[in-house]
């Protein structure tokens, strides 16, 4: 918020600190390009609450284009941390280059459904999918046994299955072992 305002009210110097931290980013990827690692996860934390579709579209979208583009150069699978309510900004998922989307909580967590998600992300991979409250009592375990195997049918193979964003500390573990069995057995 502190950062809309301040583009709103200075929006010269803010401009400027956005370029800085961008040039830095620049450098640290720079970096990146040079080691074994195949896989890039930048430290995004996505989230149309925290950044609008115009601010996107101005900032980040050329960002990631830019950015994806070097490190596919280099050899490197390109992720990002898109976490929350990403309903509005799920659109320029394929623009930005990136490869695949990581923590996206579908509803009811996020305010995504599956099936848009799966048609912003045509040919990219989804790392997690099942959002955390799956894993509490409240919910049934055929209810997450029947969300598993939807987002298995929707994306597979491209999925990386986990937990969006991660094992409630009053998580049912035996939930997560239940999640296992069905992607042990699952046959698209």
């Amino acid at each position: 918020m502190k950062t809309v305002l301040s583009l709103w009210k200075h929006p010269r110097e803010t401009h400027e600190l956005v370029q800085a931290i961008q040039a830095n980013d620049g450098r640290r990827i720079g970096l990146v390009k040079t080691t074994p690692f195949k896989f890039v996860n930048f430290a995004d934390n996505v989230d149309q609450d925290l950044i609008s579709p115009s601010l996107f579209e101005k900032y980040m979208l050329p960002w990631y284009k830019e950015k994806t583009r070097e490190l596919h150069g280099a050899g490197k699978i390109c992720v990002s941390h898109w976490d929350g309510n990403v309903k509005a900004l799920i659109r320029y998922a394929r623009d930005t280059g990136l490869d695949a989307l990581e923590c996206v909580p579908p509803s009811p967590m996020g305010n995504v459904t599956l099936t848009e998600l799966h048609e912003a992300m045509k040919g990219m991979v989804l790392f997690d999918g099942i959002p955390a409250t799956y894993f509490l009592s409240l919910v049934s375990k055929k209810e997450l046994v029947d969300f598993t195997n939807k987002i298995l049918s929707l994306f597979s193979p491209k999925i990386i299955l986990g937990i969006s964003d991660m094992l409630p500390p009053n998580g049912d573990i035996d939930k997560v072992r239940s999640v296992s069995e069905i992607v042990e057995k699952y046959v698209p």
